[in-house]
């Protein structure tokens, strides 16, 4: 799982401390496309896991007072979970 922040056209990681210090850039892989540089990825393995990851990252998020309230985001944040599923097939030992 990975979850980043983009505001005023910076991608910053969400999940690691002080990242205002380290900015991310976008590179082309040739073979798997689009990838954010450095971006921290976390293994998780039950939706609590994700779910702490979620509010650790949502703390670190850029905010400003609005007229309509006092914490508002002022960025997108991106959420990548990457699955990885395998048959469960008794007597095998192919994944």
């Amino acid at each position: 799982m990975s979850y980043v922040e983009i505001y005023n056209e910076v991608i910053l990681d969400l999940l690691i401390p002080n990242a205002r210090d380290s900015y991310l850039d976008l590179r082309e892989d040739p073979v798997i496309g689009t990838v954010i540089s450095g971006v921290t990825e976390f293994i998780v393995k039950e939706p609590r896991e994700v779910m702490n990851l979620l509010t650790m990252g949502n703390k670190r998020r850029t905010t400003e007072a609005t007229m309509a309230n006092a914490e508002s985001s002022r960025s997108h944040a991106i959420c990548q979970i990457m699955l990885l599923s395998k048959d469960r097939i008794k007597n095998t030992e192919e994944e």
